[in-house]
């Protein structure tokens, strides 16, 4: 399995950016296309409802690819504040940066 990370700036005009990333490095892998919804939404959700929507944020995207998945994380900024109450485990926990959420992608047999 290999690891692909990137660190993306915290503006809307950015997803066109993370959508092509994906794109790019998943290729002709059989999930390309669930990835890169899912990528999409999570790098949104981060934008709009995290620091790294807000001026000088950021967010990182890590994929690790396998022949038959991919695992999914992204990584905000956290929020200003008091921080969010995490009710469920993984996939969705506090990170020391922020909030990290994760997909994973198994293929059907």
């Amino acid at each position: 399995m290999t690891t692909h990370r990137r660190i993306f700036a915290g503006h809307p005009q950015e997803l066109s950016a993370v959508r092509g990333w994906v794109r790019q490095l998943l290729n002709d892998h059989p999930r390309a296309d669930e990835a890169e919804l899912i990528v999409s939404e999570l790098s949104t959700n981060a934008l709009q409802h995290t620091e790294s929507g807000h001026q000088a944020g950021r967010f990182e995207v890590a994929l690790t690819v396998a022949a038959r998945a991919v695992a999914i994380t992204v990584t905000d900024s956290g929020t200003r504040g008091a921080s969010r109450a995490c009710s469920t485990p993984e996939p969705t926990a506090p990170t020391a940066a922020g909030w990290r959420s994760s997909a994973l992608l198994p293929i059907a047999s």
